[in-house]
Formats: C-alpha cells, sequence, structure tokens
C-alpha cells in the first residue's frame, strides 16, 4: 500500500471539501431558483388578483354608502320643506 504524504492527504481533503461546498452551492441555488419560479408564476398573480378584488369591494362599498348619504339628505330636504 502506497504510504501518502502529509500534504497529498491535504490536498485531497481539501479538493473533497471544495466539491461538497460546489454540490450545496449548486443544490442551494435550484431551489432559490424554483422558489422564484414558483413566486413569480403562482403566488405573485395570486395577490395581485386579491388584492384587485379588495379594492374593487372597498370601492362597492364606498359607493354604497355614498348612496345611502344621498338618500339621507334627499329624505332629510323632503321633511323640511314637507
Amino acid at each position: 500500500m502506497k504510504q501518502w504524504t502529509r500534504t497529498q492527504v491535504y490536498d485531497g481533503l481539501h479538493r473533497a471539501s471544495v466539491w461538497t461546498l460546489l454540490g450545496i452551492t449548486g443544490y442551494g441555488l435550484t431551489l432559490l431558483g424554483s422558489y422564484a419560479f414558483r413566486y413569480f408564476t403562482e403566488i405573485r398573480p395570486m395577490q395581485k388578483e386579491l388584492r384587485r378584488k379588495q379594492n374593487e369591494e372597498s370601492i362597492t362599498l364606498e359607493q354604497i354608502q355614498g348612496e345611502k348619504e344621498l338618500q339621507q339628505k334627499k329624505s332629510d330636504s323632503e321633511t323640511l320643506y314637507s
């Protein structure tokens, strides 16, 4: 069996750790890419739709409240002039 020198052992450990870290980095970037893809294709459009619906609901509520105020003013003015 071949006897390894200290530098050869360190070189082998260094090479293995570099490849391990490269693999972890590649895996992390793949996960990050998949999360970004899911965000832009599923989550963000869903949030925009929800925000749009909430905005429409608030506008319709404001319109209903405005119409009620107008009806109240109209009925108040009719009772004053009657």
